[in-house]
């Protein structure tokens, strides 16, 4: 341990690394029943109807964000900060629920409403209609869902969090709609067995919540609690729904433009994509309150050598996956079937957008856990808008590909534009010259997987060269040499696990 490292910095950073090791094992069976799941899909519907599908699920996750108000994001920071007040803690968790609820049944009825003017403005599918007025049934369950894993992960508890959304709600979906496939139904059966997931997953997180807590909930709350809750919440909702107009509106153009073949091929591009981000969202499940922690106490110093360490493992090891992607695109969206193809060049720039955002690290995070929600809120609808444009512009000039050049393009802008604002606002900096050891192992592995492409094919392509470009990249950095830091932390993390 150097001399400017203390036990406190080390023991912050296994927190974070073994949140990570237990998401990753999440997200691996994750990503195994979203695969599986969006296989089963895309096969048994075909393009058009999981077209109807995706977009249908497109507009249940905008319409989580004004359901949520955010509540999670809430959760992250306040439950750390309150640590020392049981009620404090209560009371923000029956402000945060209570308000879930609500906000989630509003905006049901709204989408249920005007469901038929939606699809006249979209997809113009009466078929959608029934689709979507059936899906939104899910909101309050995936709402309140979502907000109950983030209790556990705000008490620096991510087992129960993971095992909750990463393995018990994949899974049960999987396995419901997989029943409702077998049994002959087609998309409206299909989204009903999600429906029924939704209310299995809520129930079985109610459960872990009383079983696995000492928390009970309370609106024992005071004026100022109240202030102090919404003036942290809502505008992080107007955040995330700013951050739509960057992150959703692009399918929603789509839809808008093209027909629901485009939309399905666009959503897989854009699902495989988000895979990209495993490594940075493995670190961020307890860097939030890890990092609220440290800021309320001044512990500077710390927090920034946790930043710069998170940062550069997310880095690392997205480089790898984002490369092996990039070279075997169109390998893996053969795989979801032949019309798939279609979305190769959407997945490059998609995949470029990912690394990008990897590269940063939890930089919107140290934005929200410092107190600047005002700004990451005025920073997304500033590229939200500007994505909105762009979108509009580039469809019209080069089809369904220039929705994801402004997307990608706007994902890419606004992570780069907060590590400016973090190093302007609070001082902190995440990068040194430890960064070039990735980029050399992958400027030897990228030769390596692309080399392979003229003697193998399909998936034995993919496997092989994957298996071989990542061996390749590993064993680079290890000849570079791991850093002493590295080394320690890995160890503790791994140790914390058993």
């Amino acid at each position: 341990m150097s001399d400017d490292e203390s036990p406190d910095d080390l023991t912050d950073i296994s927190s974070i690394g073994s949140g990570a090791v237990v998401f990753v094992i999440g997200f691996v069976f994750q990503t195994v029943a979203g695969f599986l799941l969006n296989l089963l899909l895309t096969r048994g519907l075909g393009a058009a109807m999981y077209g109807t599908y995706s977009y249908a699920r497109t507009l249940l996750a905008i319409a989580k964000v004004f359901a949520e108000i955010g509540a999670s994001e809430s959760i992250l920071r306040f439950l750390p900060e309150y640590e020392a007040s049981t009620s404090k803690q209560n009371n923000t968790l029956g402000l945060a629920l209570l308000t879930t609820t609500v906000g989630s049944l509003i905006v049901v009825v709204c989408v249920y409403y005007f469901a038929h003017d939606i699809n006249r403005f979209t997809l113009n599918n009466e078929q959608f209609v029934a689709t979507l007025r059936l899906f939104i049934l899910s909101l309050p369950f995936m709402a309140l869902l979502i907000v109950v894993a983030n209790i556990f992960r705000g008490i620096e508890k991510p087992v129960y969090q993971i095992g909750l959304q990463k393995i018990f709600y994949p899974l049960i979906r999987l396995m419901v709609v997989g029943v409702a496939l077998f049994l002959g139904y087609s998309l409206f059966g299909v989204v009903a067995a999600f429906v029924i997931a939704s209310v299995l997953g809520l129930f079985f997180g109610g459960y872990l919540l009383a079983t696995r807590t000492n928390f009970k909930p309370s609106l024992s709350v005071g004026r100022k609690d109240v202030y102090e809750y919404y003036d942290y919440s809502i505008p992080l909702m107007f955040t995330a729904a700013g951050s739509l107009l960057y992150s959703r509106v692009d399918v929603l153009m789509v839809g808008y433009f093209f027909t629901d073949v485009e939309v399905g091929v666009y959503s897989i591009a854009i699902l495989i994509s988000t895979f990209m981000g495993l490594p940075l969202s493995a670190l961020n499940q307890i860097f939030p309150p890890v990092a609220s922690r440290l800021h309320n106490n001044e512990n500077r110093g710390e927090l920034n050598a946790i930043f710069a360490t998170t940062t550069r493992w997310a880095f690392t090891f997205s480089l790898i996956f984002a490369l092996a992607a990039i070279i075997y695109r169109v390998e893996i969206l053969r795989i979801f079937g032949e019309d798939f193809i279609l979305g190769t060049t959407v997945l490059f720039l998609f995949i470029v957008a990912q690394a990008i955002r990897n590269a940063v690290g939890p930089s919107g995070y140290m934005l929200m856990m410092t107190g600047h929600q005002y700004l990451v809120m005025v920073n997304r609808w500033t590229l939200g808008i500007l994505n909105v444009v762009l979108n509009y512009v580039l469809i019209l000039e080069v089809g369904f590909i220039g929705a994801a050049l402004g997307s990608a393009g706007a994902l890419a802008v606004v992570n780069l534009l907060r590590v400016v604002e973090i190093y302007y606002l609070e001082g902190y900096f995440p990068y040194t010259r430890q960064y070039l050891k990735p980029v050399v192992a992958g400027i030897f592995a990228a030769p390596t997987m692309l080399g392979l492409t003229s003697v193998l094919e399909g998936l034995t392509l993919l496997f092989v060269g994957g298996f071989v470009g990542a061996a390749v990249f590993f064993a680079v950095l290890y000849l570079l040499g791991l850093e002493d830091r590295d080394r320690e932390l890995l160890r503790r993390g791994i140790t914390s696990l058993r």
